[in-house]
């Protein structure tokens, strides 16, 4: 018994925070308890929702490895790469929002692993 517990309980680490926080508002604020779902902006959450599935629609299209092997090409170093990748991000934050910005930046980044020799983890 005590072990199917710590399984449970470290198979959903990620929700203790969640339940500790649900738990302490129902302390702090017991007559609110029928309300708790407009402390949430579903607005954001749906939009970046969606941001997530056209940008992960897009990665998994290829668009992205298509974009990489064409920098790859002009940007012989590794050094022009990471420019190249700074620069863009500064552009498409001056115009878009930075959580979009990174939404393509990143998965372009981590395209790169794949042709870089040295680990980019680092």
């Amino acid at each position: 018994m005590k072990n199917e517990i710590l399984r449970i309980i470290n198979e959903n680490l990620i929700f203790l925070p969640f339940i500790f926080i649900l738990i302490l508002l129902y302390l702090l604020y017991p007559n609110e308890i029928k309300n708790y779902h407009y402390f949430v902006d579903w607005r954001t959450i749906g939009a970046l929702a969606g941001l997530l599935i056209i940008t992960t629609a897009i990665k998994e299209s290829g668009y992205f490895l298509i974009v990489t092997k064409l920098i790859s090409k002009k940007a012989n170093t590794e050094r022009k790469i990471a420019l190249f990748l700074i620069l863009l991000s500064c552009i498409f934050a001056t115009f878009l929002t930075n959580d979009i910005a990174l939404f393509i930046i990143v998965p372009l980044t981590l395209n790169f692993q794949k042709f870089i020799e040295n680990d980019i983890k680092k």
